[in-house]
């Protein structure tokens, strides 16, 4: 099971409140609030959860999705596919792919316990457009477990949001990536755009 919950953990890990998101302006600030705020929730809502754990898809879409560019994260996914995609299939792509992203979310974090996640202080970003913050996860009898999240500074909002995570020196992202691209090559953007959208 905890094998599982640290590849959740970024299948990246990794859009709250904009009121809190506005406080954050630094990419440690964004990952330590979006977890400790995830977690605290998750830990005080137990009881409601066991009778109606439904009640997860409420938290994942209040406490994480917030904190995840699944825009740009869809976006690198597609790749050299995006080139070839017209503007209504890449919006298409975009919207499965969070809600695909929102579910694995779901599932995973239903079965969270009380691991413990320190999240490591990282030097000044400075002009820096991307950066990974470090972090630990930690359960009593088991090694611990280092992740690197990968934040990227969006040009618009100039908010930090996660969009990738490496745990163990895998990156989550480009495994999806090769899975997604994969299947595009076999079936087609359309069809894989039809398969994500029926997960939800």
């Amino acid at each position: 099971m905890f094998r599982f919950i640290k590849v959740f953990l970024f299948i990246s890990c990794l859009t709250g409140a904009s009121s809190v998101l506005a406080g954050e302006n630094s990419p440690y600030q964004v990952i330590a609030n979006a977890g400790n705020n995830l977690f605290a929730r998750i830990a005080s809502e137990q009881q409601a959860l066991k009778s109606r754990p439904e009640l997860m898809v409420n938290i994942v879409d209040q406490e994480l999705m917030p904190y995840v560019d699944h825009r740009y994260a869809a976006f690198k996914i597609l790749g050299k596919n995006l080139r070839t995609m017209t503007k209504a299939q890449r919006e298409a792509f975009v919207l499965a792919m969070k809600n695909h992203l929102s579910q694995s979310y779901v599932q995973v974090l239903s079965k969270y316990t009380d691991q413990q996640v320190t999240f490591q202080q990282q030097e000044q970003a400075n002009n820096r457009k991307i950066v990974s913050v470090k972090s630990v996860i930690s359960q009593t009898g088991k090694p611990d477990i280092e992740m690197d999240f990968r934040l990227r500074k969006n040009k618009n909002s100039h908010r930090w949001l996660t969009f990738d995570i490496v745990v163990e020196g895998i990156s989550l992202l480009d495994a999806k990536q090769a899975e997604i691209s994969a299947k595009i090559r076999a079936n087609g953007i359309d069809q894989v755009i039809a398969e994500l959208a029926r997960e939800v």
